[in-house]
């Protein structure tokens, strides 16, 4: 779709971009294929839809060929066809704090992740690692929390995008936290079941 402005239908989703949600009458593009909203910096920075899956995922990114030749066999370094936006504004806010960075940095790369192992249904799909939902399989899901255990910190910073490896441990910090509320909240729950019971 061609760009546009925010209209009430549009105003208050969330780019799935830089994670804040669109204001009205602000720049937008919708993407052709899924019909989610972006902000049109957010679009151009990416280079088409950031949707997990979406058959519109990088359309508009251009082929940037890396080095070239010239009659005299000499390396001759080309210009990209696209540059980001840079005037000052909104976009490169987001720029800054929001980089795709898919190299999983050392700090995190080979840790547990026991958030992931404690709650993998809801981890999963809030860090867009889709294969997590294996552990609805039956016979074969359990497996899954091993899996997330061991290979959650390098799947999770490929597949959201965080603001740091400070941002990064914090978030994970926050499931590890909620999933042993839950699972200790489940062992009392299931005690006094049974003292009732009994009684």
């Amino acid at each position: 779709m061609a760009n546009t402005v925010a209209g009430p239908a549009i105003a208050g989703k969330t780019c799935p971009f830089c994670q804040t949600p669109i204001k009205p009458n602000e720049p937008v593009h919708i993407c052709d294929q899924c019909n989610i909203p972006h902000h049109q910096d957010c679009w151009r920075e990416n280079g088409g839809c950031t949707t997990f899956g979406c058959r519109g995922a990088n359309a508009a990114r251009p082929i940037i060929p890396q080095r070239a030749y010239d009659d005299h066999s000499q390396p001759v370094q080309q210009q990209p066809y696209f540059q980001p936006n840079q005037q000052p504004g909104y976009g490169n806010q987001y720029q800054q704090h929001y980089q795709y960075a898919p190299d999983v940095p050392p700090e995190i790369m080979g840790k547990l992740n026991w958030g992931a192992f404690l709650l993998p249904f809801f981890w999963a799909i809030a860090h867009n690692v889709w294969i997590g939902l294996l552990i609805l399989v039956p016979y074969v899901g359990w497996v899954m929390h091993f899996v997330l255990l061991f290979k959650g910190n390098e799947w999770a910073w490929r597949n959201r995008r965080f603001q740091s490896v400070q941002h990064f441990n914090e978030v994970q910090n926050a499931w590890v936290i909620a999933g042993l509320i839950l699972f200790f909240g489940s062992i009392v729950f299931v005690f006094i079941l049974m003292s009732l019971a009994y009684a």
